[in-house]
């Protein structure tokens, strides 16, 4: 499992290393950053090892576009 601490930019940065060296494996991400919305909230009362343990698992497919030229 990877655990990514910090903001959407470093989670979807995380996110395309993965998928460039072929590595699937399970991503929770923690939000540290400015925006967050990708992220988990943290809530200081709930160690980090239990909301991992109760986190909810999501597939997500990168999206991936066709074009072709009149040539």
């Amino acid at each position: 499992m990877l655990v990514v601490l910090g903001g959407d930019g470093f989670l979807l940065y995380c996110l395309h290393e993965m998928l460039d060296r072929g590595v699937s494996k399970p991503v929770y991400g923690l939000h540290l950053g400015t925006v967050g919305f990708l992220m988990n909230g943290g809530d200081e009362d709930v160690p980090i090892e239990q909301r991992v343990r109760n986190a909810h698992r999501v597939s997500v497919r990168p999206l991936e576009m066709q074009a072709t030229t009149r040539s």
